[in-house]
């Protein structure tokens, strides 16, 4: 294949790195593919993983159960035989880990190829496939994990064939594929399989990012399956016997009717704390593993947007009854904390609604404030804790991103997500126009300018430096604006790159008044052992 800018490169897609979960695979650590003896077509894309698209169109289900598939795109020239050996780039897709693929349509190769980086991207699993979790070793969850775990396998054991280092791999995700990176961060079973992290806009004390509550999320399953759950092992033994398209409808069924308690319980299918035994993935809380040096100490390059929340601003005014809520119960803005006394939650809840929206009635504040609080809540607040923690053991480097892009915002919106366009700043998921979207965005008339190419390459060097230096600036380069990127200083030096549409400036504690108001609130009402922050 050729890149807009002339360079060739190889794309090989559709490599098997796993066999397909079926049947009595389903609900199973997944396993390495059998030898074959056939030449496999890795010419086009497979199909994604079963995953649930929600726009403002509606829902729609998608994919496929036999989907283990990944994804290597790589220059020409550099494969085994050539003297250069390049930094390998695995990329794991967000999508609230319901959605998602690794589709060359929206994760090829796209700008990475214009750099010297190996990229691979695969498929992993989603929803009820993915994180059924019983609590119990009859299906202890964490699946869509392991199959990435397998895939880092899979580079380490033949990613030289391809021309790259197995030896300097960075794990890089956006939102749940943040969140994904960061679990293998903390897991000892990722350990020495890759030397730099890239989480943007994701974290695993998100609120949103891991389910507290997996046992109740299979007793809905069984009722939406008609079902009984008394016994766990014969309850998933019923599971793996049942048709795909069953197990569709009771997925899209129990994620719509847990929607009202995802605040309380984290998003319904997402990483949660397993029964301990050999294959488990996540054995702690990560908040634990983060304060007490317990984690993969590789360097650290983190992202997030100014203004997160614009991603779903769109969806905000048509939620408003929901904040009455608020407004008549501060104390439901305690969402996810079980580490307070219940006497107290009046009062921090009065706390936070003071804070954010002063006199006002929550369901009737200005859509801005609902953006920044949310924004905070489930991204900033988080991100800037683990940032500290890690920074304590391993170079950490933050940006906030804000460079608006005007081609970008007009795929999301175009592509049906709940965006508010007409809101200035960078919202979830805008810095990856910069990664991965191509010149030409499909169905988007929207020119992209000369000066937004550049930044983009700005941003790709940011990478290129991590990945051979560990430090995305290590010397001033015009090309950069002479920067130099200073990392985070626990506990309180929160350096950033702030990311503008004109100058890149260092910065100190974004968002600092908000963040010192959250420490203090955990310092004064709430335990350890945090499950989110």
């Amino acid at each position: 294949m050729t890149t807009e800018n002339g360079r060739r490169y190889f794309a090989f897609r559709g490599i098997p790195f796993a066999e397909p979960p079926l049947g009595e695979l389903r609900f199973r650590s997944p396993r390495p593919p059998k030898k074959w003896n056939q030449v496999v077509d890795a010419t086009k894309d497979v199909n994604s993983c079963v995953e649930i698209r929600i726009r403002k169109s509606g829902a729609t289900i998608f994919g496929s159960e036999d989907c283990l598939y990944l994804n290597v795109y790589t220059p020409v020239g550099k494969l085994k035989g050539k003297q250069e050996i390049l930094p390998i780039f695995f990329f794991i897709y967000g999508g609230a880990f319901i959605e998602g693929t690794s589709s060359s349509d929206l994760y090829g190769a796209g700008y990475f190829m214009e750099e010297n980086f190996i990229l691979v991207t695969a498929n992993y699993r989603l929803g009820l496939f993915g994180f059924l979790s019983t609590e119990d070793l009859a299906s202890p969850g964490n699946y869509g994990l392991k199959d990435q775990h397998l895939v880092l396998l899979w580079i380490k054991s033949n990613i030289r064939y391809f021309g790259g280092n197995p030896k300097n791999v960075i794990i890089m995700g956006q939102s749940a594929g943040a969140t994904s990176v960061m679990h293998h961060v903390v897991s000892p079973r990722s350990r020495g399989l890759f030397h730099a992290a890239v989480p943007l806009s994701g974290d695993t004390l998100a609120e949103w990012s891991n389910q507290r509550r997996p046992k109740d999320i299979a007793d809905d399953v069984a009722a939406a399956l008609g079902i009984q759950n008394d016994n766990t092992t014969e309850f998933v033994d019923t599971l793996r016997r049942m048709p795909t398209e069953r197990l569709q409808g009771a997925n899209l069924k129990v994620i719509f009717v847990r929607v009202p308690s995802t605040l309380m319980d984290g998003v319904t299918f997402t990483p949660t704390i397993e029964v301990d035994h050999k294959e488990a993935f996540i054995r702690d809380i990560t908040y634990n593993s983060l304060e007490n040096g317990n984690f993969n100490k590789v360097p650290v390059l983190m992202g997030s947007t100014g203004l997160e929340a614009l991603f779903f601003a769109g969806v905000i005014d048509s939620l408003r009854f929901i904040l009455l809520i608020y407004d008549l119960s501060p104390a439901m803005l305690i969402t996810r904390h079980d580490t307070i006394y219940e006497w107290q939650k009046p009062i921090v809840g009065n706390m936070i609604k003071k804070q954010y929206f002063g006199n006002d009635f929550a369901s009737s504040a200005p859509k801005m404030r609902l953006i920044e609080y949310l924004s905070d809540l489930l991204f900033m607040r988080p991100l800037t804790k683990t940032a500290k923690l890690l920074s304590k053991f391993t170079n950490v480097y933050f940006y906030v991103y804000d460079y608006v892009i005007p081609t970008v915002k007009a795929f999301y919106v175009n592509e049906g997500y709940y965006f508010d366009a007409q809101i200035k700043g960078a919202g979830h998921s805008e810095d990856l126009g910069c990664y991965f979207f191509p010149k030409g965005v499909p169905k988007v008339n929207v020119e992209i300018k000369d000066s937004e190419i550049r930044h983009c390459a700005r941003m790709r060097r940011f990478l290129m430096n991590f990945a051979l230096f560990r430090n995305p600036t290590p010397q001033r380069d015009a090309e950069l604006q002479n920067i130099l990127w200073p990392p985070v200083k626990a506990p309180n030096e929160v350096n950033y790159l702030y990311v503008a549409n004109k100058n890149y400036t260092v910065k100190q504690n974004y968002r600092g008044e908000y963040i010192r108001f959250w420490d203090n609130i955990y310092n004064t009402y709430f335990k350890k052992p945090y499950r989110c922050y």
